[in-house]
């Protein structure tokens, strides 16, 4: 089975560990709620439900989610 895919979800990650995910060529899911570093991710998702709207720092190529309750 290849590995298309990396997903984080950890406070202690930062932007150069990431860097370093997306140079093997993985795509990366990044798991946040505190938007506090620049994500070099493919997907931000902020996963709490009903969470605040926040800002994320990210590349072009990147986009931002957040969850709602329906």
């Amino acid at each position: 089975h290849e590995i298309d895919w990396i997903v984080t979800d950890h406070y202690s990650i930062d932007t150069a560990y990431i860097n370093e995910i997306k140079k093997q060529g993985f795509h990366v899911l990044s798991i946040d709620d505190t938007s506090q570093m620049h994500y070099p991710s493919d997907i931000v998702i902020n996963q709490n439900i009903d969470a605040e709207r926040l800002t994320f720092s990210i590349e072009p190529y990147s986009f931002s989610l957040r969850l709602q309750n329906f």
